[in-house]
C-alpha cells in the first residue's frame, strides 16, 4: 500500500485567480484519474493492489470551499441522471451539477476583473441573460459521453448533456446566442436550423478554404466537425455532427431507453455525487485500427510508398485483452469526500516520485529515536529529517482518525483505542512514538481531534 497527504492543492485552490480553471481542472481528472485527483484535489490517499491484480485508489479530503470547485461533483447525484451516459461510451461521466456555484464563481471572477454586473452587461449586448435565460434552466445533472470512434475522418461522437428543467427558455436564449454568435463570426460558419423528428436541431456550418489543411486523401475537411445542439424535454445535448444528434434522438425517443451495461452493474454506495468509467485502450485500439487502415488509404492514394506494410500490424486485441475499463465514483461523508477508483493503471509518473517518497517515508515508522549526529554541519539536516518522520507519521495517524470517525461515528477515545484496530486502520503497525522516542499526544475536543508530538526537546 502506497500512502500519499499533499497539501499543494489548498495552496493552489487559495489564490483566486485559480477559480477560473476548476472546469478545465475536473476535465484532467477524467483523462488522468486518480494521481489528477491526488495534486489537484490533495487530502489523504492510498493506493493498493486487489486480489485481481487491479489498483484501488481511495482518497479522503475536506468539502470543496469554492465555489467553482463546488460546481460539479458537490453533492448527492440522482441516479435517474445516470441515464444521461450514452449506452455505448467507453469513456464517461455523470456528475451533480450546481448552477449556482457556477453563477456565483463567474459573478466572483468578474469582481476580480473590477465588473460589477457581468450578466446585465452580456444581456446588453447580445439580447441574452446567461444567468436566467441559459443557467437557471438547466438540471443538477450533467454527463458527458464518447462512444467508440467509426472513423477516423470524422470527429468522434463525443456529446456533452444537461439535465433540463425549463426547455422553452432556455432553447429561446440558446438560438439568441448562436444567432450572436453567427453575426460575429463574419462567414466563418454559419447556424443551421432544422427539425428531426419534432426535436430542433442547430448546427453549426464551418466554411473552411480548401487550402487550409493539406491531406493526402481527398476530404471536405468542413464535414468533420459540424456541432450540433438539441433542446429535448428534459435534457440538453451537444455532440460532434449532426448524423450523431439524429441518431441520439432516435435512441430517447424509444420506450425502452437502454441503459449503459457497465452503469447498470455497479454496486454504489449512498450519496454518491459523481460516477465515470474509461476504457482509454479500447479506445487507443479502435484509433489504432483505423490507422492502419487509413494508412493503406493514404499510400493507395497517392501518398507514396509507406516504410511499413500496416497489414502487417499486428491487431489491436493482442494487446486490448490485458486491460478493463477504469470506474469511479466520487461519495460524501460527513466533513468530507471520498475518492474510490478501481483501474488496469497505477498512479502515472507525474506523482510517482511524492507517492513513493510518501510510502517510504510512512513505511519506516519511527519506532526508535533518530541519532543526531555530533558534526554540527549535519545538524541541521539531521534535524530536518526528524521533522519529516514526525509530520509523516502524524498525517498517517490523523489519516487513520478520520477513517475510524467515519466508520464508527466518533473519533478513538486514545490512542490505545486505534492501536486495538491498526490491523484496520493502520496497516497493522500501532501508533508507536515519534522519531524521538516519545508517545504521541492526543486530545478530542468539541468534535475535533488534536494530535501532535513534544518535539526534540520533550516540552509540551
Amino acid at each position: 500500500v502506497l500512502e500519499l497527504y499533499t497539501t499543494l492543492a489548498e495552496e493552489f485552490w487559495a489564490i483566486p485567480e485559480a477559480e477560473a480553471g476548476a472546469l478545465a481542472l475536473d476535465a484532467l481528472e477524467g483523462l488522468f484519474g486518480s494521481s489528477a485527483t491526488m495534486i489537484l484535489r490533495g487530502g489523504y490517499w492510498q493506493v493498493g493492489v486487489d486480489d485481481a491484480g487491479r489498483f484501488i485508489a481511495e482518497g479522503f479530503r475536506p468539502s470543496p470551499a469554492t465555489p467553482a470547485q463546488r460546481v460539479l461533483g458537490s453533492a448527492p447525484l440522482n441516479l435517474d441522471a445516470l441515464s444521461l451516459i450514452h449506452p455505448d461510451a467507453i469513456v464517461a461521466k455523470a456528475t451533480h451539477f450546481d448552477k449556482n456555484a457556477l453563477i456565483e464563481a463567474i459573478e466572483r471572477a468578474a469582481a476580480l476583473a473590477g465588473e460589477e454586473d457581468p450578466m446585465a452587461s452580456i444581456e446588453e449586448m447580445i439580447g441574452v441573460h446567461p444567468r436566467r435565460d441559459l443557467l437557471e434552466p438547466l438540471g443538477p445533472a450533467m454527463a458527458y459521453s464518447l462512444p467508440a470512434p467509426n472513423s477516423l475522418l470524422s470527429a468522434p461522437p463525443l456529446s456533452l448533456a444537461f439535465a433540463l428543467e425549463d426547455r422553452a427558455t432556455f432553447e429561446a436564449g440558446l438560438v439568441k446566442l448562436l444567432r450572436f454568435a453567427e453575426e460575429q463570426a463574419d462567414g466563418f460558419f454559419t447556424v443551421v436550423d432544422s427539425d428531426y423528428r419534432d426535436m430542433r436541431l442547430l448546427t453549426l456550418q464551418f466554411d473552411l478554404p480548401d487550402d487550409l489543411v493539406d491531406l493526402p486523401i481527398p476530404v471536405d475537411v468542413s464535414a468533420l466537425l459540424r456541432p450540433t445542439f438539441v433542446v429535448m424535454d428534459n435534457r440538453f445535448f451537444l455532440t460532434t455532427l449532426p448524423q450523431h444528434a439524429k441518431k441520439e434522438v432516435r435512441r430517447l425517443l424509444r420506450t425502452d431507453v437502454e441503459e449503459h451495461a457497465m452503469i447498470a452493474g455497479l454496486d454504489l454506495p449512498d450519496n454518491v455525487a459523481e460516477v465515470s468509467f474509461s476504457d482509454w485502450i479500447q479506445f487507443v485500439g479502435q484509433v489504432y485500427t483505423g490507422g492502419r487502415a487509413l494508412a493503406n488509404l493514404a499510400g493507395a492514394g497517392g501518398g507514396g510508398e509507406l516504410p511499413f506494410d500496416p497489414a502487417g500490424l499486428p491487431d489491436a486485441e493482442l494487446i486490448m485483452r490485458h486491460f478493463e475499463p477504469t470506474v469511479r465514483w466520487r461519495r460524501f461523508v460527513d466533513g468530507g469526500v471520498i475518492d474510490h477508483e478501481r483501474s488496469s493503471f497505477g498512479p502515472e509518473v507525474v506523482v510517482a516520485v511524492p507517492v513513493l517518497s510518501a510510502a517510504v517515508l510512512v513505511g519506516q515508522r519511527a519506532a526508535a529515536p533518530v541519532m543526531i549526529p555530533v558534526d554540527e554541519s549535519e545538524w541541521e539536516e539531521a534535524a530536518l529529517e526528524a521533522e519529516i518522520l514526525a509530520e509523516t507519521r502524524l498525517i498517517a495517524v490523523k489519516r487513520a482518525c478520520e477513517l475510524y470517525r467515519i466508520d464508527n461515528g466518533e473519533y478513538p477515545s486514545d490512542l490505545d483505542t486505534l492501536d486495538g484496530v491498526a490491523d484496520t486502520y493502520l496497516d497493522g503497525e500501532p501508533v508507536g512514538t515519534d522519531p524521538w522516542g516519545r508517545r504521541f499526544r492526543y486530545a478530542v475536543k468539541e468534535g475535533t481531534v488534536r494530535l501532535w508530538s513534544i518535539g526534540p526537546n520533550g516540552t509540551d
